[in-house]
């Protein structure tokens, strides 16, 4: 694919230089994987949902007015958005889709372990999040529909045909997992030393060196029969251990008188010429050998079947230099996610002082049209305003669409949408009389199992909040400038606006309400105005008649 413009995926630096901070060359390189799983991941909806055929004519050319892709269906009870559903496919095409999101789940998962940016990495665990939702579903339904269909699962031809090595459906555990509670872990931790002091408990021994793996197991400790104590033999008695030596000397000596012997034959029966062929053909010999030892590693090292021989200068070593790095981008995020926390309250008064007042206008004026509208126009009467539980001002402001009637719209397009309305009736009934006739007839009504698909709908928000917001923000390398990688403060304040603006909504509507009883009360005043002259007047009529 192409490759994101400004983007070197160069992360060393020159040899022998110390790797202590982190270059910006890496940060263009995580963010270039991340915009490269995004793309992935929008081929990946494409493939789940394939868009509808395009409507031809006669002649095979497809119609300039095509309609509209079929939107989301929404559950009639709760209101929530359903799952789309997905078309049938053969077992193997599941497979393949589920090792594509394999294969961005791990891309994703270390961009967001090593990105840096505060505010990319909220939208790259959006995205992680809800891949490592979908590896779920496609791997339950891979698993049930091999299950139902073949015998066993087998990835090794899927593997094969897809150019992937077998160690690409290593799934490990994602590292946010520990480090998002890494507060919460060390307070256990000094929890736990706090009971061991106050009891005085000792810690126990954590794992020693394993001989065979070459490293230390820090997590639980080594089997005893693992250890280099254990495999050790037993020291010799001091007899045993006289007599071992009495052997050695004897062997050397042997050896010595052997070659003595060997050397004197060879003098006697050889000539200097042949004497020292013979020594240049076992050195030769020796050369070769170790030559091909030395190419058959590099190649066991370049085809991955045998590590890399690590440096003696442990700043020339790449893997420490990796692992330097890492820490110190941990420093880096860190400390750019407190400086992100800690400038969003600030951010936020700033928007507030910047918009507030044009938001809190914008609110009023709504209102206030709303208020004249569903004004009764014969006593005057006010609407109830909405209580704060059934949320306020908010379907004032965003009230739902309203259906088009059918006499606004053109004869041609009112009879399409009878017959739509038709057509759907006709076939809910044909589904409904099918059901029945199989249940009469005591048959399986057990619907056909589908593939799941609860996180296509997150998928999907992400990827159009990429798009919406970071699909053009391009901050790393030398173009962008942003070598810290700290947050974008235009960003926050796109973010901030509709809880500014909700905050804003909030106050208006106490305003409102207690506008609105005043605004009754004058009502109930005019009223008492104008009814009190009236029953005046009848009291004096009346009093005369009575004196007449």
């Amino acid at each position: 694919g192409a490759r994101t413009p400004g983007v070197e995926r160069t992360r060393g630096g020159r040899r022998g230089e110390r790797f202590t901070k982190p270059c910006a060359m890496s940060n263009a390189s995580y963010d270039a994987d991340w915009r490269l799983c995004m793309r992935d991941l929008a081929y990946m909806l494409e493939w789940e949902q394939p868009p509808p055929e395009p409507v031809v004519d006669a002649d095979g050319v497809p119609v300039p007015d095509q309609p509209p892709p079929p939107g989301p269906e929404y559950d009639e009870e709760t209101g929530e958005e359903l799952p789309p559903t997905l078309p049938e496919r053969e077992p193997t095409e599941w497979v393949r889709g589920y090792v594509r999101y394999v294969q961005i789940f791990r891309r994703l998962e270390r961009a967001y372990d090593q990105m840096s940016h505060p505010q990319k990495r909220v939208e790259v665990k959006k995205a992680l999040e809800a891949t490592i939702g979908r590896c779920l579903e496609l791997r339950h339904w891979v698993m049930k529909k091999f299950a139902r269909e073949l015998d066993h699962v087998s990835l090794d031809e899927v593997l094969q045909d897809m150019n992937l090595p077998y160690n690409a459906m290593e799934i490990s555990v994602p590292r946010y997992f520990v480090d998002d509670r890494r507060h919460e872990l060390g307070a256990r931790a000094k929890f736990l030393e706090a009971l061991m002091h106050k009891f005085e408990k000792t810690k126990p021994e954590l794992g020693k060196p394993n001989v065979f793996v070459g490293r230390v197991n820090w997590t639980k400790p080594v089997p005893e029969y693992l250890t280099r104590d254990v495999l050790a033999p037993p020291p010799p008695s001091a007899e045993e251990a006289e007599a071992k030596r009495i052997e050695e000397e004897r062997i050397a000596e042997e050896y010595r008188s052997d070659l003595e012997e060997r050397v004197n034959i060879l003098a006697a029966t050889k000539t200097k010429d042949q004497i020292a062929t013979i020594i240049q053909k076992y050195t030769r010999g020796w050369l070769a050998r170790r030559e091909y030892d030395r190419l058959m590693d590099e190649e066991l090292v370049f085809l991955g079947m045998k590590p890399a021989p690590r440096p003696e200068d442990p700043r020339d070593d790449p893997i420490l230099r990796d692992l330097a790095n890492n820490v110190e981008r941990k420093k880096m995020q860190y400390a750019n996610q407190a400086e992100y926390l800690a400038a969003y309250e600030n951010l936020k008064d700033r928007v507030k002082e910047r918009h507030g007042q044009e938001m809190r206008e914008e609110v009023q004026d709504k209102i206030n049209s709303w208020f004249l509208e569903n004004r009764d126009p014969e006593t005057g009467e006010f609407p109830d305003f909405p209580d704060v539980e059934s949320g306020g001002s908010r379907d004032i402001l965003n009230p739902t669409p309203k259906e088009d009637d059918d006499a606004d719209l053109d004869p041609k397009a009112a009879k399409a949408k009878a017959d739509a309305e038709k057509k759907k009736k006709a076939e809910e009934e044909k589904k409904k009389k099918e059901a029945a006739k199989k249940k009469a007839k005591g048959g399986d009504d057990k619907p056909k199992p589908k593939c799941p698909a609860k996180f296509i709908n997150p998928l999907r928000d992400a990827i159009d909040s990429f798009n919406r917001t970071w699909s053009k923000v391009h901050d790393t390398g030398l173009e962008g400038g942003n070598f810290d990688q700290q947050f974008i403060s235009s960003v926050v304040e796109e973010e901030l606006k509709p809880v500014v603006f909700e905050e804003v909504r909030k106050e208006v509507d106490e305003e409102m309400r207690l506008l609105l009883e005043n605004l009754r009360e004058m009502v109930a005043a005019e009223r008492a105005a104008k009814a009190g002259p009236a029953k005046k007047g009848k009291g004096k009529k009346g009093g005369k008649g009575g004196k007449g």
